[in-house]
C-alpha cells in the first residue's frame, strides 16, 4: 500500500514539473505577443497625432524658377540670400529685403504665420499660404499667396508694388527690374514683371534651375 501512495505521489510531481515546464513557454509567448500589438497601437497613434501643418509641408514640394536678372529699387540694386522665384508665371519676392529697401517696417507673428508690412499709413497683413491679404483691415484676394522658401518668406511683387503706390519698369533685353516711386507721367511698368511673367518675359529673367518649397 505504502508502495502504491508513493507510486502515485512521484507521478503527480513528475506531471506538475511537466506541466510548468509547457505552460511557461507559452506565457512568454503571450506577454511577447500582448507587447508586440501594443507597440503596433502606439505607432498607429503616433502617426495619427502627427500634426497637420507638418504632413501637408511634406507633401507640398512645389519648385519654382530662380530670377537670375538684376534688380534694383530707387537705383540701388538688390542682393538676395534667397533669390525671387517664378511661379505660375507670378514673382514671389523676399519681403523683408525689398520692404527695408522702400523704407517699409516688416513684423513677424510666428504663431500665426503672419506678415505685417507697415509704410506710412498702409498696413498690409498676409498668413503664409493664403490667398488673401488685409490692406488697412480690408481684405484682397491675391493671385499667389505669400509662402515660405528657404526659410524665407516671400511675397507677389505686384501685389506690393500696387498696393505701395510704386513703379516696376521691366527691360525687355536684360530682364531687368527696377522699382521706383510711382511720380512720373510715362509709366513703362511691364505687367508680366510681376504679373504673367511665363509668356512674354525673356529667358534672362529666370533660369533653368529651381527652387524647392522647404
Amino acid at each position: 500500500m505504502k508502495k502504491l501512495i508513493t507510486f502515485a505521489l512521484a507521478g503527480l510531481l513528475i506531471f506538475s514539473l511537466t506541466s510548468s515546464g509547457f505552460a511557461k513557454p507559452n506565457a512568454n509567448g503571450n506577454k511577447a505577443q500582448i507587447k508586440t500589438e501594443r507597440e503596433l497601437t502606439s505607432q498607429e497613434s503616433n502617426k495619427k497625432q502627427i500634426p497637420f501643418g507638418i504632413q501637408k509641408k511634406s507633401e507640398n514640394n512645389e519648385k519654382f524658377n530662380k530670377f537670375t536678372a538684376k534688380m534694383t529699387v530707387k537705383g540701388k540694386e538688390l542682393k538676395f540670400d534667397v533669390p525671387p522665384v517664378i511661379k505660375d508665371g507670378r514673382m514671389l519676392i523676399p519681403v523683408r529685403a525689398i520692404m527695408e529697401a522702400l523704407g517699409a517696417t516688416v513684423k513677424w507673428d510666428p504663431s500665426t504665420s503672419t506678415v505685417t508690412i507697415i509704410k506710412g499709413d498702409t498696413t498690409i497683413q498676409f498668413v503664409l499660404g493664403e490667398s488673401k491679404a488685409l490692406v488697412n483691415g480690408n481684405e484682397v484676394n491675391l493671385d499667389i499667396p505669400a509662402m515660405e522658401i528657404n526659410n524665407r518668406t516671400l511675397v507677389p511683387l505686384r501685389f506690393i508694388a500696387e498696393t505701395l503706390g510704386e513703379k516696376v519698369n521691366y527691360d525687355n533685353n536684360t530682364g531687368d527690374v527696377n522699382i521706383e516711386d510711382n511720380d512720373t507721367q510715362n509709366d513703362t511698368v511691364s505687367q508680366d514683371v510681376y504679373g504673367n511673367t511665363d509668356e512674354t518675359v525673356t529667358d534672362s529673367v529666370y533660369s533653368d534651375d529651381t527652387v524647392t518649397q522647404q
